[in-house]
């Protein structure tokens, strides 16, 4: 979350005064650091819905796996059926679409998942920058 302003979205344009009582805001610092857990998820997930870290692991291997939705059938099979009056087409089945999902690679059980802090500091060693530890 980008502003930790109790009042943010409720403060006046012009004098940034707040237009709530403080009893009428909500958020707490729980609140806050869930809505930073979900955008710093959103901001390291890729667009197959894996995280970075996991994603790019030498232990983990991509499992694609093929689904039909019925809907999409019915709809390019109705679609289909007005090509095929012009002629033939070698075509995937009606629905058909991909999803992959994530799986360690034999052998590397032990190892288990990449961890974000394995992946984090992979990649500033890539930078040159050696991040500190506390």
């Amino acid at each position: 979350m980008l502003f930790h302003d109790h009042f943010y979205g409720h403060r006046h344009p012009e004098s940034g005064e707040p237009e709530l009582a403080a009893g009428d805001v909500y958020w707490t610092p729980w609140d806050y650091a869930l809505a930073d857990a979900i955008q710093f998820i959103a901001d390291h997930t890729n667009k197959h819905g894996h995280l970075v870290w996991e994603q790019e692991g030498e232990q983990v291997e991509a499992v694609i796996v093929q689904k039909i939705d019925k809907v999409d059938a019915k709809i390019e099979a109705k679609q289909r059926a007005r090509k095929n009056k012009k002629g033939k087409s070698v075509e995937p089945p009606p629905g058909e679409y991909h999803v992959s999902y994530l799986r360690l690679m034999p052998g590397w059980e032990e190892m288990g998942w990449p961890t974000f802090e394995d992946w984090y500091e992979k990649e500033n060693g890539k930078l040159g920058i050696t991040p500190e530890k506390p």
